[in-house]
């Protein structure tokens, strides 16, 4: 799930930077080009802001025109994108926003991490992230990143395995560079196994009792199917038609008689 909302946020900022560097007016900070970031933000459930940046300076965004400072940039990607990690932002200050802008053109995009690492927080040992692949740096995590990990990955774009004793699963984005990781305790995995079962324990019981309860209706009909095949065949017991003459029931008696020993006949 973390793959593919990184994925997502991928898309969406390419298509930010492609719809901004084609725009035909040249003024970066322009109302038009404003107007334009504000329709991507609505458009785009997984970028939380598009500006553009100059130096260690957002000059201006969706928001606004007012300069804010961004910080020291963490490191440039292997693609050429200056990125900043753990960026607070001006209306939230405990935020933490990774800021990806294009060197060359200084269009920046902004995308919360909780939008991406936003999973089950029932398992507290659970390990999970986005890393820059290049550079070998977290974009964001929940937990933190043994580098340790990425030496058995190779040229392998997909892997898990376990190391040490935590179950570890790394996939590698074949467009981009970047790739998502989870690693959970063996010890976790046991437990979530258990609360697997334990909710699954009342659905077994009533299936095995509803199975029981068909296997004694159907070994109550085949016992007592035997018992009215001899009762029909029985003599003693047949069963006169109402209304039926008497010299008819003879004749279906002699009838009877002689089919019989015909029957028996060599």
């Amino acid at each position: 799930d973390v793959f593919r909302r990184t994925h997502r946020v991928s898309e969406q900022m390419r298509s930010a930077f492609a719809e901004l560097g084609t725009s035909p007016d040249g003024v970066a900070c322009s109302e038009r080009h404003m107007d334009l970031m504000r329709r991507m933000v609505v458009r785009s459930n997984m970028l939380i802001d598009v500006g553009y940046a100059n130096g260690n300076q957002l000059l201006c965004s969706s928001f606004g025109n007012k300069p804010i400072d961004l910080g020291a940039p963490s490191y440039v990607s292997g693609v050429g994108n200056v990125i900043r990690i753990g960026v607070p932002h001006p209306l939230l200050p405990d935020s933490r926003l990774l800021v990806i802008s294009d060197a060359k053109t200084g269009i920046t995009a902004q995308i919360h991490e909780q939008s991406v690492l936003d999973v089950s927080t029932r398992d507290a040992e659970l390990t999970v992230g986005v890393l820059g692949w290049t550079q070998q740096r977290a974009l964001m995590e929940r937990g933190r990143f043994d580098p340790a990990w990425r030496l058995w990955m190779g040229d392998a774009y997909e892997k898990s395995r376990m190391h040490g004793p935590t179950m570890v699963a790394i996939h590698r984005s074949p467009h981009y560079d970047y790739a998502a990781f989870v690693a959970i305790p063996a010890s976790e995995m046991q437990h979530h196994w258990q609360r697997i079962a334990l909710g699954l324990s009342p659905l077994g019981i009533a299936t095995g009792l509803t199975l029981l309860w068909v296997l004694v209706q159907y070994t109550r009909q085949q016992s007592s199917m035997p018992a009215a095949l001899r009762q029909a065949l029985d003599p003693k017991q047949q069963r006169f038609v109402p209304g039926l003459p008497a010299h008819r029931r003879s004749a279906n008696r002699c009838l009877c008689g002689r089919r019989s020993a015909a029957a028996l006949a060599p």
